[in-house]
């Protein structure tokens, strides 16, 4: 039970304007969401990584719009975890499971590791964060950094507490927290401009340790699809894939070589997601809002939000701002 919140009897208020959604039986509605979010004023579990493409700001825009009730809770894209551990600790029922899964070794080594051994952890991240923070030069913290990176990919393959503890560290150090890799799977990320960063927040890492350590929340490696044949009638999923890319930006993150994510494979999981349904599954996604998306699932068959974001990562001045997302539900 996490420290946040007495576990499913505390009762969430978001003191914010609410809105319609489209939905299969008709009634009023609006595929627009212009409502704000500031989750610095929620109580929520907070993530031991940062992450391109996290959902700390939407988390209001995918509570809100859950399935009434729902049985067990499976996530194939868990990415930076910040969706994963505020539902289990608020929304999956005491006596169900909840599965999550990554693509990336490295996540899934970071969980296991604060899950199983997050002391030891501690023990890296608190000694580096002060010697870092001591360095006074800027070409000194850069050697520092790189010598990190070194560590890193020497532990190519090994999937530990110190690869946890340097990953954790270049990703709270590097330019805007992209973790950027070659095709050999040795870390290329540059130094950021964080002169005294928290490599180690030990409220969220004890949140993250005590929900993870809930009976019934199992952790997975692998492909996405891996997690189908556990799920039966009055589960419920939620995908956070890798975006389609952007209509009018062209923008979205780059996934290379091995862990590359095309049109085909956003394909495929449309033509999952349209299954689902009709095996009283229950299935949300996040994903661009972009013809190809929109294309696939019209508003006569799905329910849609339309989310405004500021994105500040896109390349190119003219490409920040607020630009939208869709969010997809088949119930």
């Amino acid at each position: 039970m996490s420290i946040i919140s007495q576990k499913k009897y505390i009762i969430i208020l978001y003191m914010e304007n609410k809105y319609n959604i489209e939905t299969l039986s008709g009634g009023s509605s609006s595929d627009y969401d212009s409502s704000s979010y500031d989750s610095e004023n929620e109580p929520i579990i907070g993530t031991c990584l940062h992450w391109v493409g996290g959902k700390k700001r939407l988390l209001n825009r995918i509570f809100e719009n859950l399935p009434e009730k729902f049985n067990n809770y499976f996530e194939p894209f868990m990415g930076g975890g910040i969706v994963a551990y505020n539902m289990i600790d608020r929304y999956v029922p005491l006596d169900k499971s909840a599965h999550l899964n990554d693509w990336n070794k490295d996540v899934i080594n970071i969980n296991t590791v604060v899950r199983d051994n997050h002391k030891e952890l501690k023990r890296y991240l608190l000694k580096w964060q002060k010697e870092y923070a001591n360095i006074e030069s800027k070409e000194d913290k850069k050697e520092y950094f790189l010598n990190k990176r070194q560590e890193l990919n020497k532990l190519i393959g090994k999937y530990n507490v110190k690869r946890a503890a340097l990953y954790m560290f270049i990703n709270k150090t590097c330019f805007n927290s992209m973790m950027s890799f070659n095709a050999i799977g040795k870390c290329t990320s540059g130094l950021g401009t964080a002169l005294k960063p928290t490599l180690y927040n030990q409220e969220n890492v004890e949140n993250v340790h005590n929900t993870l350590n809930e009976k019934g929340v199992k952790l997975y490696n692998g492909d996405w699809k891996k997690l189908l044949p556990k799920m039966k009638a009055g589960d419920f999923i939620y995908f956070d894939p890798p975006y389609v890319v952007d209509d009018r930006t062209k923008h979205n993150y780059k996934y290379k070589g091995k862990d590359e994510w095309t049109d085909e494979n956003s394909l495929e999981l449309f033509e999952t997601f349209k299954q689902l349904g009709g095996k009283g599954i229950y299935a949300m996604m996040s994903n661009s809002y972009s013809k190809l998306v929109r294309k696939h699932f019209p508003k006569k068959e799905f329910r849609q939000i339309k989310i405004p974001i500021h994105r500040v990562l896109a390349g190119g001045a003219e490409n920040r701002g607020i630009q939208y997302e869709i969010m997809i539900m088949n119930y």
